[in-house]
């Protein structure tokens, strides 16, 4: 897989003292969302410069400020996971483009948890 073109990175943290690796972010999204099922999210692709070897993750947390609701859902391999997005009544979006209230959040945040190899 590979970065996906409606999903940007930034203000990356690692945080690997303790008995499990964390990556925290920020994601801030354009273009059009994937319906069904949600946008591939590659985590090598994204974070490539924190984890040698990726793993699946143990746990994926993203938060948003306006409203949405987002979910990370697990592939096979740590490159073809989604990040499903519903609104506030829990409803998927459609294949549309991403409404101002997901550009303009500036506030989207993932983390991400997994066993130290």
């Amino acid at each position: 897989m590979a970065i996906n073109a409606n999903i940007a990175v930034s203000n990356i943290q690692y945080d690997g003292t303790g008995q499990k690796e964390y990556i925290y972010a920020t994601l801030t999204y354009n273009g059009t969302y994937a319906a069904s099922g949600g946008d591939v999210f590659d985590i090598p692709a994204y974070f490539f410069n924190y984890k040698a070897a990726p793993k699946l993750p143990v746990t994926v947390f993203i938060q948003g400020t306006n409203g949405y609701g987002f979910g990370y859902v697990p592939g096979t391999t740590p490159s073809n996971g989604k990040i499903k997005i519903t609104t506030a009544s829990n409803t998927e979006l459609g294949n549309i483009a991403y409404g101002a209230p997901i550009t303009g959040d500036t506030g989207i945040i993932i983390e991400i948890c997994t066993k130290k190899a």
